[in-house]
């Protein structure tokens, strides 16, 4: 992939989302022997979409060493299919039982007669409906990974692990917000690659304990997703809080 000059640019406060529901932040990895580099995917299973970098709050590499961040390194932007993703330099491979996490605040948004805009209810108290949105994301990078909760506002936690686990057995995810289970929320499974209708994904619900079984039927990447709304922190900002999050692995 050619690297395209990164526009880091804020987000202007009057630009025109298309539709912000379901899009995730989830993370891939590139290897190139020693060295890995990270990507961060930002959309929906249709599209993706450009990410603001000063709105990347941690990019972070965590193993039994400790924590490595990546978000004082370089950014750039790579086309992927109709579009782009940003991509880190390169670091070396971590140790045992290591994975990649980051977080995203996708901002204020508001709905008026013309559409979406980025901003709070500060600017706009008349929208028919407003809202906060937050992303975080994890991606196991080998065997022992699912074992680290990192204790996410909203985080998406394998309780076996998937790297030991034969196709066509089940994986037990707990969906956990502020540390306590969400019920009744789907947790999307996609693969990072297919183009298809958002409506179209297959999602499976998680149960009183916040737990949801996912299938494993394939090899290749799993992008599982799961997003849940609850009223506004700051209601003078926002109706409702919107937290997504992801958690990614590859079976080989």
């Amino acid at each position: 992939m050619k690297d395209l000059c990164i526009r880091i640019a804020t987000v202007a406060t009057l630009c025109i989302a298309p539709q912000l529901r379901a899009h995730d932040l989830w993370l891939t990895t590139d290897d190139s022997g020693t060295q890995l580099t990270a990507a961060l995917n930002f959309g929906e299973s249709n599209r993706r979409d450009p990410l603001t970098v000063q709105r990347i709050f941690n990019v972070d590499v965590i193993d039994d060493k400790g924590i490595t961040s990546l978000r004082g390194g370089t950014f750039t932007e790579h086309p992927v299919g109709d579009g782009p993703v940003l991509v880190t330099g390169s670091f070396p491979k971590p140790g045992t039982a290591a994975l990649l996490a980051a977080s995203y605040d996708s901002g204020y948004w508001v709905t008026t007669a013309q559409g979406m805009r980025n901003v709070s209810k500060r600017l706009y108290p008349q929208a028919s409906a407003s809202r906060w949105a937050v992303k975080f994301a994890k991606t196991l990078l080998g065997p022992g990974a699912y074992k680290r909760v990192l204790g996410q506002e909203m985080e998406l936690t394998a309780l076996e692990d998937p790297f030991s686990l034969p196709p066509g057995q089940t994986l037990q995810v707990r969906v956990q917000l502020k540390g306590k289970p969400i019920t009744d929320a789907k947790v999307r499974i996609l693969d990072g690659v297919t183009v298809m209708d958002p409506k179209e994904v297959a999602s499976t619900p998680t149960n009183a304990e916040g737990i949801a079984a996912v299938k494993l039927n394939r090899r290749g990447l799993y992008v599982l997703a799961v997003e849940y709304d609850v009223s506004g922190a700051n209601p003078e900002l926002a109706d409702k809080d919107e937290y997504n999050s992801t958690l990614v692995f590859e079976l080989k």
